[in-house]
């Protein structure tokens, strides 16, 4: 992950980083699945991330909530979290590359994928020239 990423983690609260993963997981099942080992692998990857500030738990947790967010209320509730949950610029790209870091980690971006990073762009009022 980027250095501008390390140099935001303190400005990250667990509401914000909850929606940025909420978003991310729309994101990332806009291909139609998020199997539990991706899941595992994200949490872990993501506390990681976060130099241990947040548990693996909590992070877990977290993904859970996004994913049940996507199933009830769609994918397009959940891209709009992180919007929603910050409107300072730099928070919205560091949102936006998560976001992107969290799609990368299950295989690479899809087509489905770019399209909805591409919305949650358009969300975060990122221009994307």
């Amino acid at each position: 992950m980027s250095d501008f990423f390390y140099s935001q983690l303190d400005n990250l609260n667990g509401d914000i980083l909850a929606a940025i993963i909420a978003s991310g997981v729309a994101v990332s099942a806009s291909d139609g699945s998020m199997e539990e080992g991706e899941v595992s692998e994200l949490a872990n990857s993501l506390a990681q991330l976060t130099n241990e500030q947040y548990s693996t738990e909590d992070i877990f947790s977290w993904i859970s909530a996004g994913i049940d967010d996507v199933i009830n209320n769609g994918p397009d509730a959940a891209l709009g979290r992180a919007a929603e949950a910050t409107e300072d610029p730099t928070l919205r790209e560091v949102a936006l590359l998560l976001a992107s870091a969290i799609a990368w980690a299950s295989k690479g971006v899809n087509a489905k994928e770019g399209v909805r990073l591409q919305q949650l762009a358009r969300n975060l009022e990122i221009d994307q020239n």
